[in-house]
């Protein structure tokens, strides 16, 4: 009976490590996947936009704030930018399980304050906020979160493509 037991004992385990890693690497597919997918990498990767400028708070509790500052140089709608506010609410506002699994949106609020500039000039295309999954009235007390356009990122706080940082 002893020896049935460690017998069981020793598969659950196994079952368990083979099948827990595999999980994590299925999250970390899964992630990957969705950001490659996204349209703001497609409009990124058409060379319609680059970044000028990014920082983010983050409480881990209840608030991250995202600034962002982008150099456009292709045509783009309004959507394309809205879809690059949303590609950043995506990767910052994500959600890990124990595992390192992706398990959706973090259960906080999320604000993006983004500037969009012609070229590597500081005409200022169009200025957008956008709370929680959608664009939001830009208050009069807003326009102090809107990146100057003299505000310039290093490569470093970018990442080495220029678009998201490392997959987890």
């Amino acid at each position: 009976m002893k020896r049935y037991l460690q017998v069981i004992t020793a598969i659950v385990l196994l079952s368990c490590v083979v099948f827990g890693c595999g999980a994590k690497n299925h999250g970390a597919k899964e992630y990957g996947e969705m950001q490659e997918n996204h349209p703001a990498t497609k409009t990124y990767r058409d060379g319609m936009w680059t970044i000028r400028y990014n920082c983010w708070t983050d409480d881990y509790a209840h608030n991250i704030i995202f600034y962002l500052s982008a150099d456009v140089h292709k045509d783009m709608t309004k959507k394309d930018m809205l879809d690059i506010m949303d590609y950043y609410e995506f990767t910052k506002h994500a959600q890990w399980d124990m595992a390192g699994n992706y398990v959706g949106e973090r259960d906080s609020d999320y604000t993006c304050y983004a500037a969009f500039y012609r070229g590597d000039t500081d005409e200022v295309i169009k200025k957008i906020k956008y709370h929680n999954g959608e664009e939001a009235e830009v208050l009069e007390e807003d326009k102090y979160f809107f990146a100057s356009p003299e505000s310039h990122s290093s490569q470093d706080e970018i990442g080495e493509d220029g678009l998201y940082g490392p997959l987890p």
